[in-house]
């Protein structure tokens, strides 16, 4: 049994070109307008990209001509740009408050690099990071990457240190608009790019208002699940679902039998961070599950502001829950993606001394 685990600071920032809704769907009925497919087809797909980008719902990207990738090369530079950005700016603040790290470990799944992230990291922040540390970069975790981070992290922290854990996602790096493939289509329209940071450690007094990681765990549905969510390569990765139109009802399926078998740890808890896989297919979950309409409302606002970043969004979501819980109050945890997975956790807001080591 692991001792516990606290999370600290958490380092939030906000990169690239804010795009509306609106902006977006102009440009991609522009691109589906010029694909060399009958008329009906690119009807039908205008069709459909306009119910994916319904609403007011905005996204930030990175690459400013993301829409003109074309090639591996000009993604996986495209890719490696964004991550040295994103690593400036999670570098700084974090550099600002003075911690020695006795371990890095970073997430991503949408693009691969040699050095890693963690590296990246590590050369940043320079003597902050001990010359013994633990550098380690997990991959292919999907939108789970944010709480199997969790998971490396707490098993890091048990042996005393500090660890810096973070996630980068640059989802535009994968976009393409020469093909009538709806999943295709349905990625361009869900994903935004996105970074963040945080801080763990077993000692609760490390910080002002930790919040202590009291369980986390998941289940695998590999079996039934395995190629549900995929990447299907073409002239890089692409984003995949094996069945457009029974996905929201094998992910609830899913969610709710492995919320099941944990009913007595959240049935009570009224604060939850769920990943914003989409409000109707949140909707759906929380109706299903008997979760308040209210305790979605910080999940809701920021997929309306940043839409769903992969493993990035649970944590950015969980800095705002964390800031607004009250002392002592616990808070849900729940993702799921690719492989299949369902992960659930339950975090608890603290008091400490604000004392770092």
């Amino acid at each position: 049994m692991l001792p516990g685990c606290f999370l600290h600071e958490f380092y939030t920032p906000v990169l690239g070109e804010r795009i509306e809704n609106a902006a977006l769907l102009e440009r991609y009925l522009a691109l589906i307008q010029a694909l060399p497919a009958p008329e009906a087809e690119r009807a039908a797909l205008s069709d459909f990209v306009r119910f994916q980008l319904v609403g007011e719902r905005s996204r930030w990207m990175i690459p400013p001509d993301w829409l003109e990738l074309t090639d591996f090369a000009a993604r996986a530079t495209a890719f490696e740009a964004g991550v040295e950005r994103a690593v400036a700016a999670l570098a700084d603040p974090i550099a600002a408050e003075g911690v020695l790290f006795d371990a890095v470990v970073t997430t991503t799944s949408t693009g691969g690099l040699m050095p890693g992230i963690s590296y990246r990291l590590a050369h940043r922040l320079g003597s902050q990071v001990r010359p013994h540390a633990v550098l380690l970069d997990l991959a292919h975790a999907g939108c789970t990457g944010s709480l199997k981070l969790l998971q490396v992290a707490r098993s890091l922290a048990a042996h005393g240190g500090q660890v810096l854990a973070a996630a980068v996602e640059l989802p535009s790096t994968l976009a393409e608009g020469d093909t009538t493939a709806r999943d295709v289509w349905q990625g361009n329209c869900t994903f935004g790019d996105g970074c963040v940071a945080l801080r763990v450690s077993r000692r609760r007094e490390d910080s002002a208002a930790p919040l202590e990681l009291e369980h986390l765990g998941g289940r695998q549905f590999s079996g039934p699940g395995l190629d549900l969510i995929s990447w299907k390569p073409r002239r890089y990765y692409t984003f995949s679902l094996r069945d457009e139109k029974s996905f929201d009802a094998a992910v609830r399926q899913f969610v709710v039998e492995t919320l099941a078998e944990r009913e007595g740890w959240w049935k009570e808890t009224p604060r939850w961070v769920l990943h914003p896989a989409g409000i109707a297919l949140l909707v759906r979950l929380s109706r299903k599950l008997g979760i308040p309409a209210g305790a979605l409302d910080s999940t809701v606002r920021h997929y309306r502001e940043f839409s769903n970043q992969s493993s990035v969004s649970l944590l950015q979501i969980l800095a705002v829950e964390g800031r607004a819980a009250g002392p002592e109050e616990a808070i849900n945890l729940l993702s799921m993606g690719a492989g299949f997975e369902v992960y659930y956790g339950r975090v608890r807001k603290h008091c400490g001394s604000g004392a770092v080591a």
